[in-house]
């Protein structure tokens, strides 16, 4: 529910409303038809749905029925029963239902025939704000629904279908078709409440203008419009972690692909660090000790120390001496 306030109805008819949930419903009401809320319907004359001994229009009793029958998910028991409703509302109803089913050349048919509504400008204005609140409008056809009822201030039910369609086939963003779930939704409590007021010859809609004033009103809008982005920012966090998950499972899936104590893939050998080259040495032996040992080539005629007994002496310039030669 949207701006309902079922404390207003009939107690029988606020629970057959309750029983789809107070939530906004989804795009698609057929899909989760209410077995309950059609049972319970079938159970009770018109005398007990209302509450009333009288009804001022037992023909809008019909429409009544009938619109809690589309609101539960039972679009062909919605139709039959519309069937002896007074026009337009028994057109306005049967249009609804085409819509909801898919099938847009009979609800545009439908549509056409009827003509204009009562409902349509407060549906209008509803519309406007609503997109507005949402934030940026990405897809066209949303933004042109918003332009044709910013220029002519009234419901345009042959754009809607086909905004509609849009996100049947789920090609709106999540933003986009929060708006379109939150008009229809509107849609139907203004009809119905149009119905349920004509049914019983009382004004519900003064009664909840006095009850909720426009501020209240446009607060209530605003919060709405807030919960539908929260509810899309999860759903795109919902969507990354999905992916996440996805890619885990299908590497997990391609590394159990692998025999089991299949040899892994030799790597190839690292590259051995050049060595540097060996330092030209010679043999000389300890004139002191005699100990033979090697000094680099570079010292021949030059001063060097005994490894041994740490006398200095002077490296031969010509052939060496080969280590361990002398006196031991």
């Amino acid at each position: 529910m949207i701006e309902l306030d079922t404390s207003l109805l009939a107690p029988e008819i606020t629970y057959v409303l309750m029983l789809r949930g107070a939530q906004l419903p989804p795009l698609e009401w057929a899909e989760r038809a209410n077995e309950a809320a059609k049972r319970h319907l079938e159970s009770l004359d018109d005398i007990s749905l209302f509450g009333r001994t009288t009804l001022a229009k037992p023909d809008m009793g019909l429409a009544v029925r009938a619109m809690l029958y589309l609101w539960n998910g039972w679009l062909q028991d919605a139709v039959d029963t519309a069937r002896p409703a007074p026009n337009p509302e028994r057109q306005y109803l049967i249009g609804l239902c085409h819509r909801q089913a898919g099938q847009v050349s009979e609800a545009k048919a439908v549509f056409q025939a009827m003509g204009p509504h009562a409902i349509y400008s407060p549906l209008a204005q509803y519309a406007v704000e609503t997109i507005r609140l949402m934030g940026v409008v990405k897809d066209k056809t949303l933004a042109r629904f918003r332009q044709i009822m910013e220029f002519d201030p009234v419901w345009e039910p042959f754009a809607f279908i086909d905004l509609y369609e849009l996100a049947r086939a789920q090609k709106l963003d999540r933003i986009n078709l929060e708006v379109v779930r939150m008009l229809q939704c509107r849609e139907w409590e203004m009809l119905f409440t149009q119905c349920y007021e004509a049914a019983v010859g009382e004004s519900l809609l003064k009664k909840l203008a006095a009850q909720s004033p426009e501020v209240d009103r446009k607060r209530r809008l605003e919060k709405q419009a807030r919960d539908a982005k929260k509810r899309s920012r999860q759903y795109a966090l919902d969507e990354m972690q999905k992916q996440k998950l996805e890619a885990a499972a299908a590497s997990k899936a391609e590394t159990a692909k692998q025999k089991p104590g299949a040899p892994a893939k030799p790597q190839p050998p690292a590259a051995a660090k050049p060595k540097a080259p060996p330092v030209p040495s010679v043999g000389v032996v300890c004139p002191t000790c005699a100990h033979g040992q090697r000094v680099p080539e570079s010292l021949r005629g030059k001063p060097t120390r005994c490894g041994r007994c740490g006398a200095s002496y002077r490296v031969p310039a010509g052939k060496p001496v080969a280590p361990g030669a002398g006196n031991p």
